[in-house]
């Protein structure tokens, strides 16, 4: 007998044993059967229907964010980033944005000096970023995405969802009552899903609302909603989120009692890129107003320098070819302007000015030891081998040399080929590197010979001349008094030291005269 009980309970338990779609079947059965004891009476399950009331209460709803809707349309998103952000920061805050706005920077540069005030804007960010502690950025970040949701809630399109239910719905008009027919269920899963998707990341709690609503008022001078309505709504929408009225629905109408719908929620962190923001503009500002003076200075120098002679461009290593390159994200020729000065100087004044000073006081000019002379001489001489080396270097990035037919193959690739900008960038790098050397070269023997000059000078002055004995009767030989003349020069390699180091500012370290 025993045995038999055994038997019958393992017959039993293979064919009383619940098939899968059985198993749905049922589960989905007291799904519908929990649904109709809701007091929304949304979804008829025999028919897989959804019913009127379900439009009529998504038709209040659009109603209600109607005037919010018109608020924000046509609005860039980045205006309601300021929008928060304007609203959380503290009269200090706001302060210090408007310190650090472009207006304020070129007013102050016109009493300031620069270095001053590059330090008073570098203080102004530093306190900014100091006054945003992490509750502030928290809150602030909170409040961008509770405002984010409220936009996207209000902009749903419920126009296209109602017009299913009733095709004489007109946009925006609530002057007469809509008559809503029964519609598939089928029809309707996707725009629900995308409706809870927005609803279910919001905060329900009427007291999230607050600032929100307080933020959109003082933008735009009125309430974006009716809020006791909106809060009314809030409950509903709570209501129906804790007893998952619209969950239910889905199960049904997807046949599938076990389906959950997956949020998404991205909270956006607006707080350091808004100070980045404002870093970023206030330097940019600054290094216009520096390059500005800069400029300015560059061409007081040269001025000084020149005078009226006029400057000698390069032929190939020029601002305007470097344009073909900048153009397409290379380094261009960095240093096309300072060549052309060094080229303009060495001819102008190491071949005409210098070379009479020189010719007098290192050719006739009876030194107390030829050793003393030597740097002078050595330096003086190079200087003048070196305006061949500047026209060579500049006839080698010419069109029909090899640096050039090399760039030429390169750039018409370089847009689409990153091995040919890597190349190009590195031949340009190459370049560049090489005028600087030059600059360099001819910038410490302009000093070496400016060293030597002041020292001319000075020992012209004494009662015993300790370099040259003869200062008398190298007078005689001068048609400008020696003193006279190698100030003048002296002056001029001074300020042409000056105007190397304004041009090559950041990009070597040019030796101080």
């Amino acid at each position: 007998m025993e045995q038999e009980n055994i038997f019958q309970r393992i017959f039993s338990s293979l064919f009383n044993r619940a098939d899968p779609e059985v198993l749905r079947k049922r589960q989905l059965r007291t799904i519908a059967k929990e649904l109709s004891k809701s007091k929304y009476k949304f979804y008829k399950a025999s028919s897989s229907e959804i019913l009127p009331s379900f439009a009529k209460f998504f038709f209040d709803v659009y109603k209600l964010v109607s005037p919010a809707q018109a608020m924000f349309q046509n609005q860039n998103p980045d205006h309601f980033k300021h929008w928060v952000i304007d609203y959380v920061l503290s009269d200090e805050q706001h302060a210090l944005v408007e310190r650090l706005s472009e207006e304020e920077i070129l007013q102050k540069s016109k009493t300031m000096p620069a270095q001053e005030l590059q330090a008073a804007v570098r203080q102004d960010i530093a306190t900014l970023n100091g006054l945003f502690d992490a509750n502030r950025v928290a809150y602030t970040d909170s409040a961008y995405a509770r405002l984010q949701g409220f936009i996207a809630f209000c902009n749903y399109d419920f126009y296209f969802m109602l017009k299913k239910f009733d095709s004489t719905l007109r946009e925006n008009d609530f002057s007469a009552s809509p008559k809503f027919e029964n519609i598939r269920g089928e029809y309707l899963a996707e725009d629900l899903l995308d409706f809870m998707s927005i609803a279910w990341t919001l905060p329900l709690d009427p007291a999230a609302w607050t600032d929100i609503f307080a933020i959109i008022k003082s933008k735009k001078g009125a309430d974006p909603i009716a809020i006791p309505a909106w809060n009314k709504m809030l409950a509903k929408l709570r209501d129906i989120k804790d007893v998952e009225v619209f969950e239910m629905i889905i199960r049904l109408v997807k046949s599938d009692p076990d389906y959950v719908l997956k949020l998404t929620t991205k909270q956006d962190r607006i707080i350091e890129p808004f100070i980045e923001k404002v870093r970023h503009s206030a330097e940019s500002v600054l290094r216009k107003i520096l390059q500005d003076q800069n400029n300015s200075k560059v061409e007081q120098l040269s001025n000084q320098i020149f005078d009226t002679i006029q400057i000698l461009p390069m032929k190939n290593y020029t601002d305007s070819n470097s344009l073909t390159y900048i153009k397409r994200g290379l380094p261009g020729f960095v240093h096309a302007q300072a060549m052309s000065y060094l080229k303009t100087f060495l001819v102008e004044y190491i071949k005409t000015e210098i070379r009479r000073f020189c010719d007098i006081v290192l050719v006739r000019g009876e030194w107390s030891t030829t050793a003393l002379s030597t740097p002078m001489s050595e330096a003086y001489n190079t200087l003048l081998e070196m305006t061949t080396e500047v026209v060579e270097f500049d006839n080698s990035v010419a069109e029909n040399s090899e640096l050039g037919t090399k760039l030429k193959t390169y750039i018409i690739r370089v847009e689409r080929d990153m091995e040919a900008k890597r190349m190009m960038t590195t031949i340009l790098s190459d370049i560049n590197d090489d005028a600087q050397g030059i600059i360099m070269h001819a910038t410490q023997n302009i000093i070496v010979l400016g060293k030597n000059i002041k020292a001319l000078i000075e020992d012209h002055e004494k009662q015993r001349p300790e370099l040259i004995v003869n200062w008398k009767d190298l007078d005689r030989f001068a048609e400008t008094p020696i003193k006279q003349h190698g100030v003048e020069i002296y002056k001029k390699i001074y300020n042409f030291i000056q105007l190397m180091q304004m041009l090559l500012k950041g990009k070597s370290n040019t030796p101080q005269l």
